[in-house]
Formats: structure tokens, C-alpha cells, sequence
């Protein structure tokens, strides 16, 4: 019976010993896991920094070019008012050149 208990113990005890060395392994292995899900955040949270930095510069480029374009319209625009006003005083100059050489020939016709 002695002897019986004896291997029961030792049988237990190599039982411990391989749980302990699972959990040992185990433990390394998730320690590697979490070194490689710390790698891993790092690497994502500094590709998405340089994806927002990426579309910030993208943002700030195509404002610029908005921008350019709204000047150039601005400039068109004026350009387009000062010909309407010449175009606009060209016209009232005709009328009353227009006018006088009517009045002219009234005048003439009326002799």
C-alpha cells in the first residue's frame, strides 16, 4: 500500500511539474502575443498619424487651389464689369452721336 502511494505522489508531482511548465509556456506565449499586439497598435497608430497627415496636407492643398479659383473668378468678374462699363458707355456715346446726327438731319430736312 506504502508502495502504491508512493507512485501516486510521484505521479501527481509530474502532473504538477508539466502544469507548471504549460502555464510557463503558456505565459511565454502570451507575453510574445502582447509584444505582438503592442507592435502591432504602434505600427497602426502610426500609419493612421500619417494618413491624417496625409489628408490634412491633401485638405490644405485643394483649399489653396479653391481658393485660387475663386480669385480668378473674382478677377473675371471685374474684368467683366469694367468691359460692361465701357461697353456701356461706348453705347451711350453711339446714342447720342446718334442723336445729334438725327437732330442734324432734321435740321438739314427742315430747311
Amino acid at each position: 500500500m506504502r508502495e502504491y502511494e508512493r507512485v501516486r505522489e510521484r505521479v501527481r508531482e509530474s502532473v504538477r511539474e508539466r502544469v507548471r511548465e504549460y502555464d510557463r509556456e503558456y505565459e511565454s506565449e502570451s507575453e510574445y502575443e502582447s509584444e505582438y499586439e503592442s507592435e502591432y497598435k504602434r505600427e497602426y497608430e502610426s500609419m493612421r498619424a500619417s494618413e491624417r497627415e496625409y489628408e490634412s496636407e491633401y485638405e490644405r492643398v485643394r483649399e489653396r487651389v479653391r481658393e485660387s479659383v475663386r480669385e480668378r473668378v473674382r478677377e473675371y468678374d471685374r474684368e467683366y464689369e469694367s468691359e460692361s462699363e465701357y461697353e456701356s458707355e461706348y453705347e451711350s456715346e453711339y446714342k447720342r452721336e446718334y442723336e445729334r446726327e438725327n437732330e442734324s438731319m432734321r435740321e438739314y430736312e427742315s430747311v
